[in-house]
């Protein structure tokens, strides 16, 4: 039904939002002498990951319907965003002064 739609499209951006501002936290954290290069890293997977995004998706549109690839990627990117936030956050992986 069409009122799901907007439910799973803000999972997905919820999602999305968790990832980068996961991912983008660690990537300054990195190294404090190429923190350009971890940043230009980081931005270039994530630009390389944003254009995967619509062919991945149709293909698994195509495979599963609209419903099914909606609800796969909105669990999919909620769940990502939540375990990222707290797997980087681990002691052990946290550089040593």
């Amino acid at each position: 039904h069409w009122s799901v739609a907007p439910v799973l499209f803000g999972f997905n951006g919820l999602g999305f939002y968790l990832l980068h501002t996961s991912y983008q936290t660690e990537a300054t954290e990195l190294s404090q002498e190429a923190r350009g290069s971890a940043m230009a890293l980081f931005a270039c997977c994530l630009f390389i990951g944003t254009a995967m995004g619509p062919p991945v998706f149709g293909a698994l549109m195509h495979l599963a319907g609209l419903t099914t690839a909606l609800v796969a990627t909105a669990l999919l990117g909620l769940g990502l965003g939540a375990v990222s936030g707290r797997l980087l956050d681990l002691p052990h992986a946290r550089p040593r002064p």
